[in-house]
């Protein structure tokens, strides 16, 4: 965002629309208004796009209370890696099984056994 803040006074094309990104993510409006400001430049012919169809009338802060929580967000210990690839290797366990057994994501697993084993 403060790269967006920084560019405005050079920008002449694209000032509304990095002015509306700007405005959605300090969550001052609902993603439909951001939307809007980059369907108008598309008609405008300031934006080669097409017409963006959808609905999202959520500021951002809200948006981010909706979505689906993140597993816990926690590192693997050593034993843990040690044991996971142990299940993987035996069992034949997915990462998405392994991630249910230790309660973080499966990109958490994949990089614990790609940089400590």
């Amino acid at each position: 965002m403060l790269v967006l803040k920084a560019m405005l006074p050079f920008l002449d094309k694209k000032r509304s629309q990095v002015n509306g990104a700007v405005s959605y993510l300090e969550n001052r409006i609902i993603g439909d208004d951001f939307i809007k400001v980059l369907n108008e430049a598309v008609l405008a012919k300031r934006r080669s796009s097409s017409v963006i169809v959808a609905q999202m009338p959520y500021r951002k802060l809200q948006g981010r209370v909706m979505r689906k929580p993140r597993p816990e967000c926690r590192i693997l210990k050593r034993e843990e890696v040690i044991e996971a690839k142990q299940l993987r290797d035996t069992l034949g366990l997915t990462f998405r099984e392994l991630e249910k057994i230790y309660n973080v994501s499966d990109s958490t697993i994949i990089r614990a056994l790609r940089l400590y084993l």
